[in-house]
């Protein structure tokens, strides 16, 4: 099929989480966050997100997630902090702010403000959350053309963990974008400024050869 004919992912609508119980999972999750039902049954709940939401569905059968989760982001991570810890839920060892809920769903969790993705005004506002706003790092693009691929908190956070430059070595032109973000970042935690400054022209270059390149059908 060729690239000018296939669909383009742009986002998620939704996350469906398996759980044993549906007024069990509503109570769990308030203790922990403030949010609105779109609707509920026996069997399923629908929480409200503005424009995306989260289904709980009844009837979790399989064993709990090891690496596999999701990052919900909320407009105060250290208020989930507290909750947590005043629900008796531990959090799981790492660098990030994952827990797991009580049929086994992993789930981390994103300060609004550390992330690259925005809520439409108008979203917001019907949210009740107009006065969120970004920090710096989340609003710099890596490469100054507003690319929306910058050195947000989150890949900030990953680097921390992975360590990209650690693995890839020098060679910067065989890497994707996407891990060449991680490498500025890493970097940039390092202090090691001229390792930034390389990784920051190779995506660039990286950038301007997709732009360049037309369209081919799959091989």
């Amino acid at each position: 099929m060729a690239e000018s004919s296939k669909a383009r992912a742009v986002g998620f609508n939704h996350v469906a989480l398996e759980v044993g119980d549906i007024e069990a999972a509503l109570a769990f999750y308030g203790r922990l966050f403030a949010f609105e039902l779109r609707s509920k049954s026996d069997t399923d709940a629908f929480i409200d997100l503005g424009d995306q939401f989260i289904a709980l569905q009844k009837g979790r059968k399989q064993p709990p997630d090891d690496g596999r989760h999701f990052g919900l982001v909320v407009d105060d991570k250290e208020a989930v902090r507290e909750a947590l810890a005043d629900a008796g839920v531990t959090t799981l060892p790492g660098p990030f702010l994952d827990f797991m809920d009580p049929w086994g769903n992993r789930i981390e969790i994103v300060g609004y403000a550390n992330i690259q993705f925005t809520k439409a005004p108008h979203v917001l506002r019907g949210m009740g959350l107009a006065h969120l706003a970004k920090n710096a790092a989340a609003d710099q693009g890596a490469d100054g053309e507003g690319n929306g691929a910058g050195l947000n908190g989150q890949a900030l956070e990953r680097a921390r963990e992975h360590r990209v430059q650690q693995h890839v070595g020098p060679r910067f032109e065989v890497l994707g974008t996407g891990v060449l973000d991680l490498v500025v970042a890493d970097a940039v935690l390092a202090g090691d400024e001229d390792h930034a400054r390389s990784a920051q022209r190779a995506r660039r270059r990286s950038h301007r050869g997709r732009r360049r390149s037309p369209s081919r059908g799959a091989e």
